[in-house]
Protein backbone atom coordinates (compact mmCIF):
# COMPACT_ATOMS: atom_id res chain seq x y z
CA UNK A 1 0.00 0.00 0.00
CA UNK A 2 1.07 3.55 -0.66
CA UNK A 3 -0.41 7.02 -0.68
CA UNK A 4 -1.70 7.68 -4.20
CA UNK A 5 -3.50 11.05 -4.03
CA UNK A 6 -4.17 13.82 -1.56
CA UNK A 7 -6.54 16.72 -1.03
CA UNK A 8 -6.51 19.63 1.41
CA UNK A 9 -9.90 20.72 2.72
CA UNK A 10 -11.47 21.99 5.93
CA UNK A 11 -13.74 19.00 6.59
CA UNK A 12 -15.11 20.13 9.94
CA UNK A 13 -15.34 23.84 9.07
CA UNK A 14 -13.17 24.88 12.04
CA UNK A 15 -10.84 27.11 10.00
CA UNK A 16 -7.96 24.60 9.89
CA UNK A 17 -7.80 22.41 6.78
CA UNK A 18 -7.32 18.67 6.99
CA UNK A 19 -5.10 16.64 4.66
CA UNK A 20 -6.90 13.68 3.10
CA UNK A 21 -4.75 10.84 1.77
CA UNK A 22 -6.01 8.09 -0.53
CA UNK A 23 -4.06 4.87 -0.04
CA UNK A 24 -4.01 1.91 -2.34
CA UNK A 25 -2.19 -0.57 -4.50
CA UNK A 26 -2.31 -1.60 -8.16
CA UNK A 27 -4.44 1.41 -9.11
CA UNK A 28 -7.19 0.80 -6.54
CA UNK A 29 -7.73 3.02 -3.49
CA UNK A 30 -8.53 0.84 -0.48
CA UNK A 31 -8.75 3.33 2.35
CA UNK A 32 -8.42 6.99 3.24
CA UNK A 33 -6.39 8.61 6.02
CA UNK A 34 -7.46 12.01 7.31
CA UNK A 35 -4.76 14.05 9.05
CA UNK A 36 -6.04 16.74 11.38
CA UNK A 37 -4.06 19.36 13.33
CA UNK A 38 -5.27 20.49 16.74
CA UNK A 39 -3.43 22.20 19.59
CA UNK A 40 0.04 21.32 18.32
CA UNK A 41 -0.75 17.67 17.58
CA UNK A 42 -1.52 15.90 14.31
CA UNK A 43 -4.23 13.23 14.63
CA UNK A 44 -4.76 10.52 12.03
CA UNK A 45 -8.06 8.79 11.23
CA UNK A 46 -8.34 5.78 8.95
CA UNK A 47 -11.51 5.48 6.90
CA UNK A 48 -12.05 2.08 5.35
CA UNK A 49 -13.23 1.63 1.79
CA UNK A 50 -16.79 2.92 1.24
CA UNK A 51 -16.73 4.91 4.52
CA UNK A 52 -15.44 8.10 2.86
CA UNK A 53 -16.03 8.67 -0.87
CA UNK A 54 -17.07 11.35 -3.37
CA UNK A 55 -15.51 14.14 -1.34
CA UNK A 56 -16.99 17.53 -2.30
CA UNK A 57 -15.51 21.02 -2.01
CA UNK A 58 -17.94 21.86 0.82
CA UNK A 59 -16.56 18.94 2.88
CA UNK A 60 -19.51 16.61 2.35
CA UNK A 61 -18.84 13.02 1.29
CA UNK A 62 -20.66 9.80 0.56
CA UNK A 63 -20.58 6.65 2.67
CA UNK A 64 -21.99 3.16 2.30
CA UNK A 65 -22.03 -0.01 4.34
CA UNK A 66 -24.32 -1.90 1.94
CA UNK A 67 -26.57 -1.29 -1.03
CA UNK A 68 -29.43 -0.37 1.30
CA UNK A 69 -27.40 1.63 3.82
CA UNK A 70 -25.71 4.66 2.35
CA UNK A 71 -25.81 8.42 2.16
CA UNK A 72 -23.95 11.71 2.42
CA UNK A 73 -22.61 13.43 5.49
CA UNK A 74 -20.03 15.74 7.01
CA UNK A 75 -17.12 15.02 9.34
CA UNK A 76 -16.48 15.93 12.93
CA UNK A 77 -13.71 14.73 15.18
CA UNK A 78 -12.68 13.89 18.69
CA UNK A 79 -9.01 13.29 19.38
CA UNK A 80 -9.70 9.56 18.96
CA UNK A 81 -12.64 9.22 16.58
CA UNK A 82 -13.73 10.31 13.08
CA UNK A 83 -17.49 10.89 13.19
CA UNK A 84 -19.92 11.03 10.28
CA UNK A 85 -22.78 13.49 10.68
CA UNK A 86 -25.38 12.10 8.33
CA UNK A 87 -27.25 14.53 6.05
CA UNK A 88 -29.18 12.16 3.79
CA UNK A 89 -29.07 8.43 4.43
CA UNK A 90 -30.92 5.16 4.20
CA UNK A 91 -31.06 2.35 6.76
CA UNK A 92 -32.29 -1.20 6.29
CA UNK A 93 -33.91 -3.59 8.72
CA UNK A 94 -34.90 -7.23 8.37
CA UNK A 95 -37.78 -8.73 10.31
CA UNK A 96 -37.91 -12.26 11.70
CA UNK A 97 -39.40 -13.52 8.41
CA UNK A 98 -36.46 -12.17 6.43
CA UNK A 99 -38.36 -9.26 4.90
CA UNK A 100 -36.23 -6.16 4.48
CA UNK A 101 -37.51 -2.62 4.86
CA UNK A 102 -35.57 0.51 4.01
CA UNK A 103 -36.04 3.78 5.88
CA UNK A 104 -34.94 7.14 4.47
CA UNK A 105 -33.81 10.28 6.27
CA UNK A 106 -32.92 13.81 5.19
CA UNK A 107 -31.55 16.31 7.72
CA UNK A 108 -32.30 13.90 10.60
CA UNK A 109 -36.00 13.67 9.67
CA UNK A 110 -37.85 10.74 8.18
CA UNK A 111 -38.22 11.14 4.40
CA UNK A 112 -39.79 9.43 1.43
CA UNK A 113 -37.62 7.56 -1.04
CA UNK A 114 -38.17 10.38 -3.55
CA UNK A 115 -37.09 13.04 -1.02
CA UNK A 116 -34.02 10.96 -0.21
CA UNK A 117 -33.15 10.51 -3.89
CA UNK A 118 -33.53 14.24 -4.51
CA UNK A 119 -31.20 15.04 -1.60
CA UNK A 120 -28.64 12.51 -2.88
CA UNK A 121 -28.82 13.95 -6.40
CA UNK A 122 -28.18 17.43 -4.98
CA UNK A 123 -25.11 16.11 -3.14
CA UNK A 124 -23.77 14.24 -6.18
CA UNK A 125 -24.13 17.41 -8.29
CA UNK A 126 -21.79 19.37 -6.00
CA UNK A 127 -18.22 19.99 -7.16
CA UNK A 128 -15.70 17.29 -6.30
CA UNK A 129 -12.62 18.26 -4.31
CA UNK A 130 -9.38 18.50 -6.31
CA UNK A 131 -7.21 15.41 -5.86
CA UNK A 132 -3.48 15.72 -6.47
CA UNK A 133 -1.02 12.98 -7.29
CA UNK A 134 1.07 12.32 -4.19
CA UNK A 135 4.37 13.81 -5.36
CA UNK A 136 6.86 16.07 -3.62
CA UNK A 137 6.25 18.81 -6.20
CA UNK A 138 2.46 18.69 -5.70
CA UNK A 139 2.78 18.64 -1.90
CA UNK A 140 5.06 21.67 -1.95
CA UNK A 141 2.85 23.50 -4.47
CA UNK A 142 -0.46 22.87 -2.70
CA UNK A 143 0.78 23.51 0.83
CA UNK A 144 2.62 26.69 -0.17
CA UNK A 145 -0.53 27.98 -1.89
CA UNK A 146 1.09 28.42 -5.30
Amino acid sequence: MKVTHFAVIDLDQDGTPEVVLNCGARGIDYYTVVLRYQDGTVYGYTCVYRMFNQLKTDGTFSFSSSAAESGFGTASFTTAVFLTNMIAYSLSDTDSSGNMTISYFVNQASATEDEFNTAIQQQVAKTDVTWYDFTTANIESVLSGS
